[in-house]
């Protein structure tokens, strides 16, 4: 709930987000006239909105422009924000998307900035394991112990180290940690997250099960309930772009699931539960305007998985034919990438490398390299590839290869982060990783988002170890004459040798350097920020900032 203050009195409404604002649409005229009309808690007066807007004393936060899935609707709500803004200049307004469909160029012709939303860093999943166990366990071996073995779950897989980064799932992670390892692959991850959002959950809370609520639905129940659910989403106009059900419509699959179980009151139970997924197991979320979701998207996109492998491995109403053909439907359609990977890591290997193979021969040209990058990632899910090796060669030759051409900022990211990752395991990848930053180019053609990004990829996931760090040092003086782009291997240096060690003389020295010394213009502005980042409290620092200004 967020107060509202005006003339000295205090307001509780829910937030609004633009998607309840969108089904307002023909009944308010603009987003002032929404608050005074529209579907919300509280309406506010809104003579003395008007005023407290046009002074300045508020702050506009319009949460989920992505949830307007209609296109038409989506610019109709950004028109409206767009008046709004210009209306009350002095109001600072924020407005949240996921990256999904979004496209800012008319949020950025109104004077908005644009920011993306980083997930927790190292250093940040570092902090919250130390501070867990703190709070967790009582000082001694077992606190070390369990910390440790955290550390080390989560450092010894790429795909496990990605998901530690959202704050949601690396909970779940020092939740399963306190009585087990990590699972190495995500799909079980998911599995048991989930698990422990359904049952342990409660266990652990000490929270006693509903009365009313049939002591024979289980935490399995619950699962099928919720992968029913997934397939009526994924099923929807707008499919998994959205995570977004009536509450009609969710009422319906539940009880249709207890009345197949042959639940008496099927339907009164089923709001129950409903109730229960909200408050108790925070797995599903009211989002407003008489919609649910998933707390968090990656529960929506294990659910869908987990169905279709269902129907696929025990119903048999989903034939194998039919399931490489959910990768030849889709594989174009981003908000699928994740239902893809996760199936084939829960399919047999063999039904797997048929689904990798499709898409290895959909790649055509460097300029469109994603099917051979969804390729590798769905490789990478595959528990034990040894028994698809020759594909797995193959496909990490192709990858290889991509990497020679001149690709863009974020495919070159993705490709030899991609390769990292998937094959981790090979002794060659640091080694290669680093000619690509070396190559020299036959052509007028230079390659500086491949070499940036294999710096940044080597230093990242730590495939030089120990010497990581005298090797970026080196990094940040490289000069090659018969190559333009020098520069940007430089500046990733400067800006990954920050990111491990600001506080060190020796790393704040070579900081220094490169801003007074480098000449370009990149690597000096990079250096600067990275100071100013790192230094903001340093004394020392600062008086270097401002002499350089001057």
């Amino acid at each position: 709930r967020n107060d509202l203050r005006l003339d000295g009195i205090t307001i509780s409404f829910q937030p609004s987000s633009p998607g309840e604002y969108a089904f307002a649409l023909g009944k308010c005229g603009d987003i002032l006239e929404f608050f005074a009309k529209g579907d919300i808690t509280c309406h506010l007066n809104q003579t003395r909105l008007k005023t407290a807007l046009d002074e300045g004393r508020a702050i506009a936060l319009l949460d989920g422009l992505d949830e307007v899935f209609d296109p038409k609707q989506r610019q109709d709500v950004v028109t409206a924000i767009h008046h709004f803004s210009n209306r009350f200049a002095r109001v600072r307004a924020i407005v949240t998307s996921r990256p999904i469909g979004y496209k800012f160029q008319r949020l950025k012709d109104a004077g908005f900035q644009h920011f993306m939303l980083q997930d927790l860093d190292a250093e940040q999943i570092d902090t919250f394991v130390e501070k867990w166990h703190e709070l967790t366990y009582k000082p001694g071996v077992e606190r070390e112990q369990k910390r440790e073995r955290l550390r080390k779950g989560i450092g010894r897989s790429g795909r496990i180290r990605e998901l530690a980064e959202n704050p949601l799932l690396l909970t779940m992670m020092a939740i399963l940690n306190r009585n087990q390892e990590l699972p190495r692959d995500r799909a079980e991850l998911y599995n048991q997250a989930s698990r422990v959002l359904l049952h342990r959950w409660d266990v652990e809370r000490a929270i006693a099960f509903d009365d009313e609520i049939p002591t024979t639905i289980d935490y399995k129940d619950k699962q099928a309930m919720l992968e029913r659910l997934a397939l009526h989403m994924q099923a929807s106009e707008v499919g998994l772009k959205g995570n977004l059900v009536g509450t009609d419509d969710l009422e319906g699959i539940l009880t249709d699931y207890l009345k197949f179980q042959e639940v008496a009151q099927a339907r009164d139970r089923a709001k129950r539960i409903i109730r229960q997924l909200r408050e108790r197991n925070f797995i599903l979320c009211f989002v407003g305007a008489d919609r649910y979701g998933f707390v968090h998207r990656t529960f929506l996109e294990y659910f869908c998985a987990t169905a279709f492998v269902e129907q696929f491995e025990k119903q048999r109403t989903l034939s194998e034919d039919e399931l490489i053909g959910l990768f030849k439907q889709h594989w174009q359609d981003e908000s699928w990438h994740e239902v893809l990977r996760l199936i084939s890591g829960l399919v047999g290997e063999s039904v797997a490398a048929k689904a990798i193979a499709y898409l290895m021969n959909r790649y055509w040209s460097p300029d469109e390299p994603e099917a051979l990058i969804l390729a590798s990632e769905c490789l990478s899910e595959v528990r034990n590839r040894t028994m698809i090796q020759s594909i797995g060669l193959n496909l990490f030759r192709k990858m290889q290869h991509l990497a020679t051409y001149d690709l863009e900022e974020k495919q070159a990211e993705s490709v030899l982060n991609t390769i990292a990752i998937t094959w981790a395991a090979r002794t060659d990848v640091p080694s290669w990783l680093q000619s690509c930053i070396f190559r020299r180019s036959n052509s007028s053609f230079s390659y500086p988002y491949v070499a940036d990004n294999a710096v940044r990829t080597i230093a990242q996931n730590g495939l030089l170890g120990d010497v990581t760090r005298l090797w970026l040092q080196h990094l940040t003086g490289f000069t090659d004459f018969g190559n333009d782009y020098a520069y940007a291997v430089r500046r990733a240096a400067v800006q990954e040798l920050a990111r491990g060690g600001k506080d060190d003389p020796e790393v704040l020295d070579i900081l220094k350097q490169r801003a007074r010394e480098d000449d370009h213009y990149d690597v000096r502005y990079a250096a600067v920020q990275e100071l100013a980042r790192g230094g903001k409290d340093d004394p020392e620092v600062l008086e270097f900032l401002k002499q350089l200004e001057e």
